[in-house]
């Protein structure tokens, strides 16, 4: 795998997460195949950055030195089906006034749903 350092770049939209974590889109100049190549390499890998105005005086350094946390797949699944239940609220009784269930009762329906789902994958034991 290949590294890239690129002299002149500029941070384009940036856009701060409820996590505290900041996206950013960076702009370059016009590449090569071959440097393009090893962008495209590095997509979803784990990198190094560091952005360094070049145009104005610096005037000390910050550096983070936390990792990226990662979701289990577990808290992942947890996440999606809570998205699922709040889309699922907005046309849950039809007008017709019935009580919405709370996302615990909505997760753990689910849940049994899926593991029921799965043991069904399963051979029977001997």
């Amino acid at each position: 795998m290949r590294a890239i350092d690129i002299k002149h770049a500029e941070v384009g939209t940036v856009s701060s997460r409820v996590d505290g974590a900041v996206a950013f889109r960076v702009i370059t100049p016009e590449l090569t195949l071959d440097q393009r190549s090893t962008i495209l390499g590095l997509h979803g890998k784990n990198v190094r950055i560091m952005l360094e105005p070049r145009d104005v005086a610096v005037e000390g350094m910050d550096t983070v030195e936390a990792e990226i946390d990662t979701k289990t797949p577990s808290e992942r699944l947890r996440a999606v089906i809570f998205v699922w239940w709040k889309q699922s609220q907005k046309d849950f009784d039809g007008g017709r006034g019935l009580p919405q269930p709370s996302f615990g009762d909505f997760y753990s329906k689910k849940m049994e749903k899926l593991i029921d789902w799965v043991k069904d994958k399963l051979e029977p034991e001997k």
